[in-house]
C-alpha cells in the first residue's frame, strides 16, 4: 500500500493522470482487502494530492472509469504498466 501512493504520485508527475488514477484504484482495493492503511502522515498527504491532482485533470466520470480499472490490477500488471511507461 506504501509503494503505491508514491507511485500514483510519479505517475502525475510524468503528466499522466489516468495511470494514476488506476494505480490509486489499485491502492484502494489492496487496502481494503488486506486491512493495510497509509499510517504516515506525509504518504497520505502525498496521496491525497496525487487524488486531487488527478480528479483536476481528468474530471469525476474519467477518473472514476480510471480508478475503477485499477481496482482488480495485480502488481505483475502495474509492473508491466511501469516498463511501458519507462520506455516512452
Amino acid at each position: 500500500v506504501y509503494a503505491l501512493v508514491p507511485l500514483g504520485a510519479a505517475a502525475m508527475l510524468k503528466g499522466d493522470p489516468a495511470w494514476a488514477a488506476r494505480i490509486l484504484g489499485a491502492r484502494a482495493s489492496v487496502s481494503e482487502r488486506t486491512g493495510a492503511r497509509v499510517v504516515v502522515q506525509v504518504i497520505h498527504d502525498l496521496g491525497a494530492r496525487a487524488e486531487r491532482d488527478a480528479r483536476a485533470e481528468l474530471g469525476a466520470e474519467r477518473y472514476a472509469s480510471a480508478f475503477a480499472a485499477g481496482r482488480p490490477a495485480s502488481i505483475d500488471s502495474l509492473l508491466k504498466d511501469i516498463d511501458a511507461h519507462l520506455a516512452r
